[in-house]
């Protein structure tokens, strides 16, 4: 009797890569397959399917929010109620508290958050809206971005969403004819396209938690 020995091979975690896309002036967000481009939605994903990720990315951003925005200091009447309008309406959809959770979530999620900051005639900030850190990507020239819901179309520049954003610069001319955005990404060394979450070590561990789940179901 023969016998042999079959190796095994495993598939071991790897970070994400960032190179400049073929199909237009951006940066993958992710560069191997079945990600490309969409490292993002993976993180989605596992945020999704695994319960106990879930349950820390929600408590983390529970306790961050607290109990929202309180107004502080001598102000005058006028300004107090400048401030409490903004606070109640920073855009058509959220209140402060709102548009808060979901900056700290997606901070939690993906490493960074994004806003779009809107202006009238007079140059004065008129709302400030959430923008789904997930479908924004960082283009090839500085202080330019592009966004889209759909970045796995073959020609994602042909979606009817697809914008270019501007960096927001606190301290220059605003130009009405632009669409600008704040983007934040979480500091890490020898990164500097994308930001990775601070579980990113744990990644493998939350996608085994959301398999070891699908096992048993299976296996039911």
């Amino acid at each position: 009797m023969n016998v042999k020995l079959l190796p095994i091979s495993f598939t071991a975690y790897e970070l994400p890569t960032f190179k400049e896309s073929r199909k237009g002036d951006w940066y993958e967000y992710g560069s191997e397959r079945p990600w490309k481009n969409l490292y993002p939605q993976f993180l989605t994903q596992l945020y999704n399917e695994s319960s106990k990720h879930a349950v820390i990315i929600n408590s983390k951003t529970k306790f961050i929010v607290g109990k929202g925005f309180a107004i502080e200091g001598n102000i005058t009447f006028a300004e107090k109620a400048m401030v409490e309008a903004f606070l109640r309406h920073p855009n058509e959809d959220d209140n402060m508290t709102e548009l808060l959770s979901k900056i700290v979530k997606d901070k939690k999620v993906y490493g960074g958050f994004s806003l779009g900051i809107r202006f009238n005639a007079n140059e004065e900030i008129v709302a400030v809206d959430h923008i789904n850190f997930a479908d924004v990507r960082k283009g090839v020239d500085d202080d330019i971005y592009y966004y889209t819901d759909d970045w796995k179309a073959r020609n994602p520049k042909g979606n009817d969403d697809f914008t270019t954003l501007h960096s927001f610069k606190f301290d220059d001319k605003i130009d009405n004819s632009l669409n600008y955005i704040i983007y934040y990404k979480e500091y890490r060394p020898d990164l500097n396209v994308y930001p990775l979450g601070d579980y990113v070590s744990a990644v493998p561990y939350i996608s085994a938690d959301a398999e070891i789940a699908n096992f048993t179901l299976n296996s039911i």
